[in-house]
């Protein structure tokens, strides 16, 4: 696969993956939550670093025209496949804690979610960088 269509993979996996997954959030929280204000910090952990990756990615794909750059290794299309899957399994594993009551208090909810989202955090900005760095610029073939 070259540059360029895995940037489009990225990019189209982030933005669903955050849309569905804050989407779904906010829909399932509703009637589990019973205070207002851990429902809407549960819900806002997620969009800071989304709107960062979304900006990223607009301006990535304004600017897309061209070439496609060079191939991207197999091994880093996997590893960004398991991190995807991990990221989905984290915040899986976080709503399914709970609701069996593994995570005892809905106050605690928010630093559940933001464990998750600051660990794979991390790994998402050094894929990022890795496709959309400023670096880019002056590598576009």
């Amino acid at each position: 696969m070259y540059q360029r269509s895995a940037r489009a993979l990225f990019a189209l996996l982030v933005v669903i993956v955050h849309v569905a997954f804050v989407s779904f959030c906010a829909v399932y929280l509703q009637s589990r939550i019973t205070k207002v204000e851990t429902y809407v910090s549960t819900i806002a952990v997620f969009l800071p670093v989304f709107g960062i990756y979304v900006g990223v990615v607009v301006k990535s794909v304004g600017l897309g025209k061209g070439p496609r750059g060079r191939k991207v290794s197999g091994l880093f299309l996997a590893l960004m496949s398991i991190l995807f899957v991990a990221y989905v399994a984290g915040n899986g594993f976080v709503l399914w804690s709970y609701e069996t009551g593994f995570i005892g208090s809905e106050d605690l909810l928010p630093a559940a979610v933001s464990l998750v989202e600051s660990a794979f955090g991390g790994f998402f900005t050094t894929l990022f960088l890795t496709l959309f760095g400023q670096g880019q610029d002056a590598e576009r073939d």
